[in-house]
């Protein structure tokens, strides 16, 4: 982590101006302003043609201000002054018709109160729609050669944060990110390869392409098997699926308060092969310092060996159990409240191709699509397979799978794993960055099949 020699201006002098405004009208005791600046390029290609180049950008201002324990809060998307006022009007406003909240306390401080970070590659702090075009132009031509069509797209994003409040915490820090997805297809087959990144020179296209693209050689027309309980060997991309929307439904100390979470803390509930944590600061995921509320990220071991250890708190669910926040606020207001954003499982020993040499008879998953939870309290998602389904015969992938309809409980999947791969990747499915390896379960179940 490096100190930001690239402190916006701007940013900082909004949030500055923004809470000596709050102060000087009186008519609040603590004040918290977020403002967010996200430029994002969106590059979209198909059946290896670059189709569209969009170039977006957005700003986000959420000022929340508290008398007693009456909260009000109001956001815009502009940040010139007269927005800004207009935005402190409004929340005030909104404070004093709100009822009290009796269950808060404050808003967050701790020793590091102020702090100006960066986590950005020059080279992503520009757009060179020739550089990257170069590089999908290589994709393109690779593809052409092999009778195979490749489509996706590939976004570069230039975040910059800020977060203070009248208790004295003020951080800024500015993010760059390199994410994008490759879909292949030939002969009625798929396949499927994402990657996110903050640094652009960890990411060769020409990889992710033959990746996406390795098995389209598997011969025949895809074949639909029946419904029932299969032993699966899963890649890094459907493992991060299962991960985070486990940590999505369980992991928040305001579900676990609420008692809507699965979690049992102190209780074996998943393999013992099974170690999960959430790190903000790890240099081998997508570090991000500190949350919302600026708090600094803590390291919280979620599951150790099989055995829940931990969930996550900002300062509000922290407050109504006397502990610490962990640092995992997300952008106030809230209804899922905190939660981890940098999951990491703990990788094996063997290689994904050792998982499918071992397993006699199985399914081979490359990746999920339109997941939605069922029963969160028993973990049960349902979802499709989708670009790589394979059968496992004698220990090869052996012909391509009509997609599935799965209905599993994430826990009960969890408890039947066989093996952990070695080599790990950073997916990020719907919430959370996870840095997951490929697994082998010993039963997964299948509800039905899909002509899509």
């Amino acid at each position: 982590m490096k100190k930001n020699p690239f402190r916006p201006p701007s940013l900082t002098q909004a949030l500055e101006e923004t809470l000596e405004e709050v102060r000087s009208q009186k008519k609040s005791n603590q004040a918290e302003v977020l403002i967010i600046k996200r430029t994002i390029f969106v590059n979209r290609f198909s059946e290896n043609q670059l189709t569209q180049s969009t170039w977006e950008e957005n700003s986000h201002l959420g000022l929340r201000v508290i008398k007693g324990k009456k909260i009000g809060f109001a956001s815009s998307n502009q940040l010139s002054k007269k927005a800004i006022h207009q935005t402190i009007e409004k929340s005030l406003s909104i404070m004093e018709m709100a009822p009290p909240l009796d269950d808060f306390v404050s808003l967050p401080k701790e020793k590091n109160l102020k702090g100006n970070f960066c986590f950005s590659d020059p080279a992503l702090l520009e757009f060179k729609p020739a550089l990257l075009s170069s590089l999908l132009n290589k994709v393109f031509e690779a593809a052409e050669r092999e009778k195979i069509k490749v489509s996706g797209s590939i976004t570069q994003e230039i975040t910059e944060l800020g977060v203070a409040n009248t208790l004295g915490i003020q951080k800024t820090a500015v993010f760059t990110e390199f994410y994008g997805n490759l879909i292949t297809e030939k002969n009625g087959n798929s396949g499927f390869e994402s990657f996110t990144t903050r640094q652009i020179n960890q990411v060769d296209l020409l990889k992710i392409y033959h990746q996406a693209s390795q098995r389209l050689e598997i011969e025949g027309v895809p074949q639909a098997v029946s419904p029932g309980e299969y032993e699966v060997v899963l890649s890094p991309e459907a493992t991060a699926e299962l991960i985070d929307f486990l940590s999505y439904l369980g992991f928040s100390a305001l579900a676990l308060q609420e008692g809507r979470s699965f979690v049992k803390l102190g209780e074996k509930m998943v393999s013992s092969l099974i170690t999960l944590w959430d790190d903000g600061n790890n240099p081998n995921g997508m570090p991000f310092p500190f949350d919302f509320e600026g708090i600094t990220r803590q390291k919280v071991n979620l599951i150790e060996k099989g055995v829940v250890r931990g969930v996550v708190y900002d300062s509000y669910t922290a407050y109504r159990e006397k502990k610490q926040s962990t640092g995992h606020a997300l952008p106030y207001p809230s209804s899922t409240g905190p939660l981890p954003l940098n999951l990491f499982l703990k990788p094996g020993t063997v290689k994904e191709e050792d998982l499918i040499s071992s397993t006699k008879k199985g399914i081979y998953i490359n990746r999920f699509f339109y997941v939605n939870p069922m029963d969160p309290l028993k973990t049960i998602i349902t979802g499709l397979t989708r670009d790589g389904t394979y059968l496992i015969e004698k220990g090869k992938l052996t012909r391509p799978l009509k997609n599935l309809r799965f209905t599993q409980s994430i826990l009960e999947a969890l408890s039947c794993v066989e093996g952990i791969a070695q080599e790990v990747k950073i997916k990020k499915p719907l919430v959370a960055y996870c840095a997951v390896p490929a697994i082998k379960l010993k039963k997964f179940k299948f509800t039905g099949v899909s002509e899509i």
